[in-house]
């Protein structure tokens, strides 16, 4: 069975994402992942300040575990511009 990835990149700037995936429902991956992420706790490392921004998602369709990669320095900024990455994806 093959894992599910999503990588997405925010240009800060213009406000713009791309994504590229191997799966049909960005949104939803994007929305399972972050109720994960519910109650992981606080954050206090410092936001990198960038122009653009990576953020990879990996779901492990063997047992619905996610594996994530980012540049932005702290979940709160990834988990604000997922958030915000809803909005660009249809529903």
């Amino acid at each position: 069975m093959q894992n599910l990835f999503l990588n997405i990149e925010y240009d800060i700037e213009n406000d713009k994402y791309k994504f590229n995936s191997n799966a049909k429902e960005y949104r939803t991956i994007i929305e399972n992942f972050l109720r994960s992420q519910i109650g992981a706790g606080q954050d206090n490392r410092k936001p990198v300040e960038k122009d653009i921004y990576n953020i990879s998602i990996e779901l492990d369709l063997s047992n619905d575990s996610f594996k994530s990669s980012d540049d932005c320095g702290n979940y709160g900024l990834r988990d604000g511009i997922l958030m915000n990455a809803l909005n660009f994806v249809k529903k």
